[in-house]
């Protein structure tokens, strides 16, 4: 009987399908954040520091160029709301940051008012209000606290004067207002005068008049 031949075995290998590699869709990157406008009012920080006497000048400055401050409008008054050349801080802001620096700075390093005067119009080039030209009325508005919502300052500002000794004004005073009512001062009582002894009255000779001569009238000279 012939030998059977035996069949081979085969083995079972299952191939894997190669996976492929799968690409991550391309992410547009996104457009940078534009910068925020710098705020033209004051913020709550600003107005609180202004209070307490710590205001600091921004980090961004205003424009030397101002253009806002040109143009007109129909009052013909200058547009726009500037910020500060050095400070970069709003028009009332900066006002109360020299004035509170003022009150700091040594007596040979105070400011006049007409040298803060002359500093505020180099500040805001552009801006040719006649009332920031008055020192002395925006100092008495900064004291009874209407630059910073009705909060009035903790420092007075005070006007000075080349000496830099305190020079405020007589009438007016700075806009502080006093703290309960202010004493009534008693006028000084009146010393009596002395008795004066009566004077005795002495006979006095009538001198003789003597006759005096007519006198000549000069006629006067037109000066040459």
């Amino acid at each position: 009987m012939a030998a059977v031949a035996k069949t081979p075995v085969v083995s079972k290998t299952v191939v894997k399908p190669t996976a492929k590699a799968v690409k991550a869709p391309k992410v547009t990157p996104a457009a940078p954040a534009a910068e925020p406008k710098e705020r033209l009012s004051a913020t709550d920080e600003e107005i609180a520091a202004a209070v307490a006497g710590t205001l600091a000048p921004r980090k961004n400055k205003g424009s030397t160029d101002q253009d806002a401050l040109t143009s007109r409008s129909d009052n013909d008054r200058p547009t726009g709301r500037p910020l500060g050349i050095s400070t970069g801080l709003p028009i009332m802001m900066a006002m109360a940051y020299v004035l509170q620096q003022n009150e700091k700075a040594p007596q040979n390093k105070k400011l006049t008012d007409e040298q803060i005067k002359e500093w505020f119009q180099s500040e805001f080039p552009g801006r040719d209000s006649k009332v920031h030209d008055n020192i002395q009325y925006c100092r008495r508005l900064y004291n009874a606290g209407r630059f910073t919502k009705g909060s009035p300052p903790k420092t007075t500002s005070n006007r000075f004067n080349e000496k830099g000794e305190i020079d405020n004004p007589t009438r007016g005073g700075n806009g502080r207002a006093p703290k309960g009512k202010a004493p009534v001062a008693k006028a000084p009582a009146v010393a009596k005068a002395p008795a004066v002894a009566k004077a005795k009255t002495v006979a006095v000779a009538k001198p003789v008049a003597k006759a005096v001569a007519p006198a000549v009238k000069r006629p006067v000279k037109v000066p040459v």
